[in-house]
């Protein structure tokens, strides 16, 4: 599909653009594999594309993205795989200037899912860097989805329903949006991979969500390959049932 002139089409029709996005980051271990590389150096180059299609993001005028990263189920891999892909946590969460330049783009981090899924060290980690990110303008919410699993995102925010007591009369769809990992509305979710499934991710927020799929490997989705979703979504009819 060729995109045209994406930019134009913002500053002509923003109301055209999604404002909240989810991507789900699948085909890493593949793309590895295809290339004979150790599998979590498809994470690695995933990671490195980030920071372009965050600022590509704010240039689109979306003002939360979410990066499905590390989901609840993966904890289920091989040992091997997890050691793997804690150390590559532990090299990125050490990088200073990869955190920085999300900051300076105007990027404000934030954690969604169960980071006491992780080694202390990298919940410790995280958690100290959401709490340190405060760029001066904020133009775009960054959210990495870590231990993540859209399951239990439910079953923790009725957990912490039943915790504070919340009476039958009291709940609303508004009310268990308060309790959720997001409480905004998804308009657009993504999946690179050549999967067509959400896996669950934000069950409760993306009920009107328009779904891009893509064959493309994650490691091979670029900043162009982003705008082709973006503009894929400004061609939809969106009624939301009426």
């Amino acid at each position: 599909m060729t995109t045209p002139n994406i930019d134009k089409l913002y500053i002509e029709s923003p109301e055209l653009f999604p404002r909240n996005v989810a991507v789900t980051l699948d085909g890493n271990r593949r793309w590895s594999k295809s290339k004979g590389l150790h599998e979590t150096e498809g994470h690695r180059v995933s990671l490195e594309n980030l920071r372009g299609i965050i600022t590509r993001a704010g240039e689109l005028g979306i003002k939360t993205i979410t990066f499905w990263v590390f989901s609840h189920e993966n904890f289920s891999r091989e040992k091997s795989f997890l050691d793997s892909a804690f150390k590559l946590a532990r090299e990125y969460l050490n990088k200073k200037k990869y955190f920085e330049d999300i900051t300076k783009m105007g990027g404000k981090l934030g954690v969604i899912g169960d980071l006491s899924l992780f080694p202390k060290d990298i919940g410790q980690k995280m958690r100290e860097l959401v709490s340190k990110s405060n760029p001066v303008e904020q133009k775009i919410a960054v959210n990495f989805a870590l231990g993540y699993g859209g399951r239990d995102e439910m079953v923790r925010a009725f957990k912490r329903m039943v915790s504070d007591k919340v009476s039958p009369e009291e709940v609303t769809e508004e009310k268990i949006y308060t309790y959720l990992d997001m409480q905004e509305d998804i308009d657009l979710m993504i999946r690179t991979g050549a999967r067509k499934r959400t896996s669950g991710l934000y069950i409760y927020q993306a009920a009107y969500a328009e779904l891009y799929f893509t064959d493309i490997l994650c490691p091979d989705f670029t900043v162009e390959e982003f705008d082709k979703a973006i503009f894929d979504f400004t061609t939809r009819q969106r009624n939301f049932g009426r």
